[in-house]
């Protein structure tokens, strides 16, 4: 069995902070268990869903709005190219740059990415009235920008 966490002597703020990061973890992992089923990584995940929703995002902005290194996620993307998942294109605005976009593939690996996730969130969220995703959903929102503004 899994020992509990101990809260003595820590404020409600440090637990909290434990609890959310730890739910976050747990909810990733089993995305994670899930997402092999699918043949997909954590990171494919993410890249299917960011170029799906911003088709012809650049590579260099991928990785920035991803927070993900530059070197790993060019090799990510050549692996998805290889598997024929995406295609890079010359960049209208900036010819050194490449516009990434889903191949018929990569749209099919796309719905797979939201499959992982339908299979999950409903189990995870279960029990909780509407009211309460909305508290949490303005409460997760005030928390991103109090650490986007931590300089």
């Amino acid at each position: 069995s899994i020992p509990k966490f101990k809260t003595d002597n820590l404020s409600i703020d440090a637990i909290l902070e434990f609890y959310f990061i730890d739910t976050i973890n747990l909810w990733r992992n089993k995305l994670d268990e899930l997402g092999k089923e699918y043949d997909l990584s954590r990171l494919e995940r993410r890249i299917l869903v960011y170029i799906g929703r911003n088709p012809g995002i650049r590579q260099a902005d991928l990785a920035l709005i991803m927070d993900v290194e530059p070197q790993s996620l060019t090799r990510s993307l050549e692996n998805m190219e290889q598997k024929k998942w995406l295609q890079k294109q010359d960049d209208n605005k900036d010819k050194r740059a490449k516009s990434l976009h889903l191949t018929e593939m990569g749209e099919s690996k796309l719905t797979d990415a939201f499959k992982v996730s339908e299979k999950i969130r409903p189990k995870v969220l279960k029990d909780l009235p509407e009211i309460d995703k909305e508290l949490l959903t303005k409460i997760l929102k005030q928390l991103r920008k109090n650490l986007e503004i931590i300089i």
